[in-house]
């Protein structure tokens, strides 16, 4: 019966490192998708401006678009690079949920074969008594 607490407790502390490491993770995604919003946003803002710029000869005529351009490149090689480490990191993650994961099921599995071999032993002992009790009555 002890093994069968064992069991219990090592499940439980599975389940609880499993669900931490899905934390983790789900912070990570919401990282990731914060910068991808920022890009698109970014991607945005250019689109419109490339289409000021095209309609007002002025902000060409004092580089405004070079400028605008050059922050642009700059802002999304920056973005970027910060995803792609967010996107290393996510891989780490994963690779940890998974791991977390394979725990979880393997003391899951654990913890059902050590229940059934408890009640099939509880079984045993009972087909057991009933074998005595009508033999010796």
């Amino acid at each position: 019966m002890t093994s069968l607490r064992n069991l219990q407790k090592l499940h439980s502390v599975t389940k609880i490192a499993y669900q931490q490491q899905q934390q983790r993770f789900q912070l990570v995604l919401a990282e990731e998708a914060r910068l991808r919003g920022e890009i698109e946003r970014l991607n945005g803002l250019d689109a419109h401006a490339r289409e000021q710029f095209s309609h007002n000869h002025n902000m060409r005529a004092i580089a405004a678009d070079v400028l605008w351009l050059g922050w642009v490149g700059r802002s999304k090689t920056a973005i970027n690079m910060e995803l792609a480490r967010v996107l290393a990191v996510k891989e780490q993650h994963l690779s940890a949920v998974r791991k977390a994961y394979g725990k979880l099921v393997v003391a899951g599995q654990l913890l059902d074969r050590c229940k059934s071999n408890a009640q099939g032993d509880a079984a045993k002992r009972q087909l057991g008594h009933a074998i005595e009790s009508s033999l010796f009555r």
